[in-house]
């Protein structure tokens, strides 16, 4: 720790990628030298794309009435994941980020966890959740610079299927891969 404490532990659960664990948070000397180098060299960047996730945090609870109209099984469309993107969507928007591109559609899922725990939230209001594989790792835009802009333009399609996201909004976490490796 920056204490200068050590905590030991037989294993270790760890959120950031396997390279971040076992290449630049483990100590040099504590892998056997040949596990050490085929942790340096895991490939982490062989696609381009990288991971967006939205946290959003609502004073009420989300709907997605007009969708629930169409079905005939009772299925409360704010319980499953949920995606609305065409395959047609999927290959336009990976072509997008090999080129290091921002898509122009984002493809992602999204879903309401506070309807399968509602420890997730106080009562009578919800969380939302959105996660995509497809963005560019290395963009042309830093994602430093376009970071608000894809959260807002992603939320404002979820609006249109999650009624209440863009009126009853608290506030909202976005981040990307390295955000959450740095976090």
């Amino acid at each position: 720790l920056d204490s200068g404490e050590q905590l030991r532990a037989p294993r270790v659960l760890a959120s950031c990628s396997p390279k971040a664990t076992l290449a630049q948070m483990l100590p040099k000397g504590n892998l056997p030298e040949h596990l050490q180098r085929r942790a340096d060299r895991i490939p982490t960047n062989v696609l381009e794309t990288t991971t967006l996730k939205i946290d959003v945090a609502v004073s009420g609870k989300l709907a997605t009435t007009k969708h629930n109209a169409w079905r005939s099984d009772g299925l409360d469309l704010c319980r499953p994941i949920v995606s609305w993107q065409t395959y047609e969507d999927h290959l336009d928007s990976w072509n997008d980020v090999v080129g290091r591109r921002w898509p122009k559609e984002i493809c992602f899922i999204g879903i309401v966890p506070s309807r399968m725990d509602p420890t997730q939230a106080p009562e009578g209001q919800d969380t939302f959740w959105l996660w995509s594989g497809i963005v560019p790792r290395n963009p042309t835009q830093p994602w430093d610079t376009m970071k608000d802009e894809i959260g807002n333009r992603v939320l404002k399609e979820c609006a249109t299927i999650y009624e209440g996201l863009d009126s009853l909004e608290i506030g909202r976490r976005v981040f990307s891969a390295p955000d959450l490796e740095q976090r």
